[in-house]
């Protein structure tokens, strides 16, 4: 984002961009105004759902608001039993402790969709007409591929040793991966397929790997941990669907990525994930693996399914772009100082 704000605002007169990165420890307990360390500027921009102290008009960016949803016993309750849930589910309450004073500084909120717009008024009492959405975009890299060289050479560099169905994102518990085991293990029974997880690597990959082995899925789970863009891509491309099971989004990023390399999308019917992904995906509920299971089997087993997702997929991906982004957050820009 900082990258496409920087390109998007190059050669422009009326534009200068100040990047500043303290420690939250240092801003937090002194409240030291970010113009003590800028000099003087005319707005200030947080990222990421916070804002430093300051003494300029301010725009904020709330991603999500999963600190609110971790209280959902119903949804989360079983994944207390997880240290990792424990850990994430405190950083993010620590988060939504300092998101009031963010919102209410703020005199523009951006929200990267419709439903954490709606959240945010339903949960905080901004005003509507304060906050403006506006969708991430997606690096041009992404793009479908007919070199079917490449898919081999990310076949043979993961040992990948047949068709695949591919997850990509954080091993975290709110991705509801152990599901997806459980859901792969069912379709396993009529569809010779392997499940490739890429993401990076955390504690809770050891959960996943216990549940793995309980179902006996060893030989056909493979996990790619960290990979580059262009790998990516690749895998992406060779995909037969891509997966994404969340029990939580503010967007899905790897929702785009999939169809603008025209990758079958099937992802849970929560969050954001429908407002993103409109009739171009097959949607499922993510608490139950047996609903999960019929989803990709009926895309695994319709070649005519498939092709409908793919072409909506690569229509409806074209309307995020980066540049779009940068376009739209400049004009709440204006009109927070206008």
């Amino acid at each position: 984002m900082i990258h496409n704000l920087r390109q998007g605002i190059k050669g422009r007169d009326n534009f200068r961009l100040k990047l500043v990165r303290l420690p939250q420890r240092v801003w937090r307990a002194l409240d030291i105004p970010v113009e003590t360390f800028t000099g003087m500027i005319s707005l200030l921009h947080g990222l990421n759902s916070e804002l430093l102290p300051s003494r300029c008009r301010s725009v904020v960016t709330v991603h999500d608001l999963r600190a609110l949803e971790f209280e959902d016993k119903t949804l989360y309750g079983p994944l207390l039993a997880h240290e990792e849930y424990k850990r994430r589910r405190d950083f993010f309450r620590r988060r939504l402790q300092l998101l009031p004073w963010s919102l209410k500084k703020a005199k523009r909120v951006i929200s990267i969709s419709n439903f954490t717009k709606k959240r945010i008024i339903e949960n905080f009492g901004i005003p509507e007409e304060s906050i403006d959405v506006v969708y991430h975009g997606v690096s041009t890299i992404f793009k479908k591929t007919e070199d079917e060289e490449i898919i081999k050479q990310i076949k043979e560099k993961f040992n990948i040793r047949k068709e695949y169905l591919l997850y990509v994102g954080k091993l975290d518990p709110m991705k509801n991966i152990e599901r997806l085991i459980d859901a792969f293990r069912l379709i396993r029974r009529d569809f010779d397929v392997m499940l490739v997880l890429s993401g990076p690597c955390s504690l809770y990959r050891r959960v996943i790997e216990a549940r793995i082995k309980d179902q006996n899925l060893s030989d056909d789970v493979v996990f790619t941990d960290y990979v580059i863009s262009a790998d990516l891509v690749a895998l992406y491309n060779g995909a037969t669907a891509f997966v994404l099971p969340s029990l939580y989004e503010g967007f899905g990023l790897p929702l785009i990525e999939a169809m603008r390399c025209g990758c079958p999308v099937i992802a849970s019917n929560v969050g954001a994930i429908p407002e993103i992904v409109g009739d171009s995906a097959v949607l499922f509920d993510p608490l139950s693996e047996e609903k999960m299971a019929y989803a990709i089997a009926s895309v695994l087993s319709d070649k005519r399914l498939r092709d409908r997702l793919i072409n909506s997929g690569l229509c409806r991906a074209q309307s995020f772009t980066w540049e779009k982004t940068v376009t739209e957050t400049i004009g709440v820009y204006r009109r927070c100082l206008s």
